[in-house]
């Protein structure tokens, strides 16, 4: 496993690879230091984002149920600057009524900010939960000036 850290507007993120793609982004920092081509991409990615144009992703190795893969692929679709409910993206990924299940997937996302599952609202309002924490996933909504009154 290769570790590196990329020190962004919000706080240092910890990235994991395999040596060929990126498998997990967290905040936090990293306790080692590698320097790979993923990372390399990952880091213009990251830059790129933060200055409000986002590139298309870098290479990325996911892991986990089908329905997992799901929905990190339609949250993958949504559109830099713009949101979607749970329930919109259960309806995405073929599974109207899993709103619930959807945000358990969102939660267990090993790639934040590249996997925008802060870009998800609770179609009532608010803004929900992040893995995070919700002060993180507001400060991204801003960035990102997604209006969350549109939900």
């Amino acid at each position: 496993m290769h570790v590196a850290q990329y020190d962004s507007p919000l706080g240092p993120l910890a990235l994991r690879s395999n040596g060929i793609a990126l498998t997990s982004l967290r905040f936090g920092a990293a306790e080692e230091q590698g320097n790979s081509a993923v990372f390399q991409e990952t880091f213009r990615w990251l830059d790129a984002y933060f200055q409000g144009t986002p590139l298309p992703l870098p290479r990325l190795a996911l892991s986990g149920s089908s329905f997992r893969l799901k929905v990190w692929q339609q949250c993958v679709a949504i559109p830099y600057g713009m949101s979607c409910s749970y329930s919109e993206l259960a309806r995405a990924a073929g599974h109207p009524g899993a709103a619930r299940a959807v945000g358990s997937a969102l939660a267990a996302n090993p790639l934040l900010i590249l996997i925008p599952c802060h870009r998800v609202l609770p179609a009532g309002g608010g803004i929900g939960n992040y893995a995070a924490g919700r002060a993180v996933k507001q400060l991204l909504l801003e960035r990102e000036n997604i209006d969350k009154s549109t939900i």
